[in-house]
Formats: structure tokens, C-alpha cells, sequence
């Protein structure tokens, strides 16, 4: 018994060795492989980097090199030269994987074999809007992964007015969280006006946040009609508070002079906090010339019930230069609220915006 129980012992160990060995050997292997496969990548980096650059350029007649062929390593290295080494605009890009053949040569894959993720991430990069058809096939898959891909691909391809309003909808009825969906409809470079028209469609309270805070940016003293209907939305207490936070976002942004008062006047008598630090944050698109109250206000706002719409006015007056620095050192001297003088005397100590004017300031009095 015991000289069975040794000859089963030893052919464990025997076995536990042969397996660990060949655990070692298949490491060793795989990094080798990847050894193999990083030298043939660099090699032919520096073998199409020139091709391509005189191809660019206009200096090349034999485009062999950079010729789409199926190999997915040489349209791997195509995609990253054309994305760093090669400077292109998007247009260019698109251009060249145009007229190279990687747009045909990856559309022609996905039909001879089923669409993978690599397939629709270099489609996304060569912006071309052959694509569009393939990808706008994924939008409703169960695979989520390329749903969301294929979704994002398509936001950076130039459309056609049919193939928007195809595609937005098709976004606003797909699971995907809602800023992701507002970076992919920025990515549109629509018309201001194009995306008002979505918004005044908007048929859900998410549509109508979303459709806001996409006119982030976009709106200006120009779009006249557009600032006083949002500022209605705003105003309106009847609209949820997520709405009056995206339109104190939108018409902010616009830096439209009549709009300032029409903000302060609603943070006076806001209730919901949020909305309030919204207001707060968005004061730092206007100038201290625009309003004589504007500074009152913020310092106002330091004494608020909510920390976060104290915080942010903080931030605001940190960057309104020296009488923003002065008001912040006022009340960081007010014992009356110690909230208040705690969090003043953090952001004049902590503030980069702060340290800057200073530095400003001392520099032109030397000069």
C-alpha cells in the first residue's frame, strides 16, 4: 500500500512538473510571438511612414506600399500613421482611405464575413460615409459593445440630411448613457438651427436635457429666438428641474448681455439647489463690466444653504481677477459665517486661477 501510495505521489509531481513546463513554454512562446509581431509592425511602420507622406505630398507614383492588400496589420499601421505621424485634417482622411482602398477593402470584409469590432472602429477612423449603411445595421444589435461603436462611427461621418434624422432617432431610442449620446450628437456639426428644430420635436424630458446641453457653445447673440424660448424653459417652474439645469447651461454659454439679468433674477427666487449651482457656475461666462451686480451676487451666493452653489461661486470669483480676489478675502475675514470664510480662504490658498492674477499683477507692477 504505502509503495502504491509513492508511485501515485511520484506521478503527480511528475505530471504537475510536465504541466508547469509546459505553462513556461507557452509563455515564453506567446512572448516571442508578440516579440515577432511588434518588430514586423515597427518595420513596416517605417516602410509605409515615407510612402505615405510623399503620397500626401504628391511625390509618389508607385502606391504599392500603401495599398490596401487585407492585410489587417498594414491597415492597423495605416489608420495610426494617418492619425499621428501624418498630419491630416478629417476630409483628408477620408480622402486618402478613399482613394488607398482600406474604406472598399474593410466594407468588402464585412460582407464576405460577419462585421467585427475592429471593422467598425476603422470605419469610424476613415469617416467615410460608404459606412453608413453597414453601421447604422449594428445600431439595433444585442451586442451592446457595437451598438455603442457603430453609433459613435456613425456621428463622425458626414451625412446627409435624411441619413441625421434617420440616425438621431435611431440614437435617442438606443440604451446609451446620456452624455455619451450628447458627445456623439456634437459630433455631428450641425446647424444651430438644425439641432433647435430636434429639440422643439423632442418627445421626453431626456430628449429635451439632451437637445440643451448639445446648444452648449453653439448658441450666440445671433440666435435671438432661440435664447428667449429656452429662457422661458428655464423660468418655467412647471419644467423639471434636469430641464432648467440644461437651458441655464445653453443660454449661459451664449454670453448674450440681456441674458445676465434674466439669471441672477431666477436664482433669486429658485428653490431646487441645483439649478442654483448651476446658475453660480454659469456666471463665469460674463464679464465684470456687463453687471455692477454681478460680484454682489456671487458673494451672495458664498452664504447659500447648498455647499456646491457656494463652491461654485467661489470657483467664479477666483477667476474675475482682482475684485474677485478682493471679494473672496472679504469674506474669508467674516466671522459672522464660518462656512463661508473656511471655504473663501480654501480657494484664495488653493485656486490656480487665483495664483495667476497674482503673478499677473506682480509682473506688470515691476514692468
Amino acid at each position: 500500500m504505502d509503495r502504491y501510495v509513492m508511485w501515485v505521489t511520484l506521478i503527480v509531481i511528475y505530471l504537475l512538473v510536465l504541466v508547469n513546463g509546459l505553462l513556461v513554454l507557452t509563455t515564453v512562446e506567446l512572448k516571442l510571438s508578440d516579440r515577432r509581431r511588434y518588430k514586423k509592425y515597427q518595420q513596416m511602420y517605417q516602410r509605409m511612414l515615407p510612402q505615405l507622406q510623399a503620397y500626401v505630398n504628391n511625390q509618389v507614383q508607385d502606391t504599392k506600399t500603401i495599398m490596401y492588400d487585407g492585410d489587417e496589420m498594414k491597415t492597423q499601421v495605416m489608420l495610426e500613421l494617418l492619425q499621428g505621424s501624418v498630419k491630416l485634417d478629417p476630409i483628408q482622411m477620408r480622402q486618402v482611405c478613399e482613394a488607398l482602398g482600406y474604406v472598399e477593402g474593410v466594407l468588402r470584409k464585412t460582407k464576405d464575413h460577419a462585421l467585427e469590432m475592429k471593422h467598425v472602429k476603422q470605419l469610424g477612423v476613415m469617416r467615410s460615409p460608404k459606412a453608413f449603411e453597414v453601421l447604422m445595421s449594428q445600431i439595433q444589435s444585442e451586442d451592446f459593445e457595437m451598438m455603442y461603436q457603430s453609433c459613435y462611427a456613425i456621428s463622425l461621418l458626414p451625412l446627409e440630411d435624411t441619413q441625421v434624422k434617420g440616425y438621431v432617432e435611431k440614437l435617442l431610442a438606443a440604451d446609451i448613457m446620456r452624455d455619451r449620446t450628447i458627445e456623439m450628437l456634437n459630433n455631428l456639426s450641425l446647424e444651430t438651427s438644425v439641432y433647435w428644430r430636434f429639440l422643439e420635436k423632442a418627445e421626453t424630458e431626456l430628449e429635451r436635457v439632451i437637445f440643451m446641453r448639445v446648444l452648449e457653445n453653439r448658441l450666440d447673440a445671433a440666435d435671438d429666438e432661440i435664447i428667449h424660448r429656452i429662457l422661458a424653459a428655464m423660468e418655467d417652474e412647471a419644467c423639471s428641474k434636469e430641464v432648467r439645469i440644461a437651458s441655464v447651461v445653453a443660454i449661459g454659454s451664449s454670453k448674450a448681455s440681456y441674458v445676465l439679468p434674466r439669471l441672477l433674477e431666477r436664482y433669486l427666487k429658485e428653490e431646487a439647489w441645483e439649478v442654483r449651482a448651476a446658475i453660480a457656475k454659469a456666471m463665469h461666462h460674463f464679464s465684470v463690466d456687463e453687471s455692477n451686480k454681478l460680484i454682489g451676487l456671487l458673494k451672495q451666493m458664498l452664504y447659500d444653504s447648498s455647499w456646491w452653489v457656494r463652491f461654485n461661486a467661489a470657483e467664479v470669483l477666483a477667476r474675475k481677477g482682482l475684485v474677485g480676489i478682493d471679494a473672496l478675502v472679504d469674506i474669508s475675514l467674516n466671522n459672522q459665517d464660518q462656512h463661508a470664510a473656511d471655504l473663501a480662504y480654501y480657494i484664495l490658498d488653493a485656486n490656480q486661477s487665483v495664483y495667476q492674477t497674482i503673478q499677473k499683477t506682480e509682473v506688470e507692477e515691476v514692468e
